[in-house]
């Protein structure tokens, strides 16, 4: 089982993308893949799905959206500590790899990694959820996502690659125009 959240939240198992649900039980879905093996308190989950204005029973809203997860997922939620936790393995979360990869890296590893860490974007993290969680997490995620970005196009200029990275840089700059580093790395590889 594969948890996709750099992009609308998805999960592919057996080859094939499974049918999630409605936008709250993504939310369940992302905010334990977050997590990824660690158990999240119920209130904890509560809080980050419905922010301040949960239903009046959100307890049993969320065993429901919990229990069609397991219905759904290969691995789905498990009862642990008082909440919940997904047992997956921070490997089969994107976020997670992607983070790995970039770690090796700066560890000293093959900095041709950072491509594979870049790929695994697919847009705008946890693009399908609305809700304070999901947008502070997408926000911190953008940062993460730029270094990460101006890493990799530095090693890919550095190997004589510039071309690869100007269209990358251009679209990121676009959108975060005052972004120094990704204006840098515009600029470098142009030149």
């Amino acid at each position: 089982m594969e948890v996709r959240l750099l992009g609308p939240v998805a999960v592919r198992a057996g080859g094939c993308a499974l049918d999630l649900g409605a936008p709250r039980q993504l939310t369940v879905l992302a905010v334990l893949a977050v997590e990824a093996g660690r158990p999240v308190r119920a209130d904890a989950l509560i809080d980050r799905v419905w922010n301040e204005r949960p239903p009046r029973d959100p307890r049993a809203a969320l065993y429901g959206y919990v229990s069609r997860l397991r219905r759904i997922l290969p691995a789905g939620p498990v009862r642990s500590g008082g909440g919940y936790l997904l047992p997956v393995e921070a490997e089969q979360v994107d976020v997670h790899r992607s983070r790995r990869l970039a770690r090796k890296v700066r560890a000293g590893a093959d900095p041709a990694l950072l491509r594979e860490a870049v790929e695994l974007w697919r847009g705008t993290p946890l693009a399908d959820l609305s809700g304070g969680w999901a947008e502070r997490t997408r926000d911190a995620w953008r940062h993460e996502h730029l270094d990460l970005v101006v890493a990799w196009g530095r090693v890919e200029i550095d190997a004589g690659r510039a071309e690869e990275v100007i269209d990358v840089a251009r679209g990121l700059v676009a959108e975060h125009p005052l972004a120094e580093p990704v204006v840098g790395l515009l600029v470098r590889a142009l030149a």
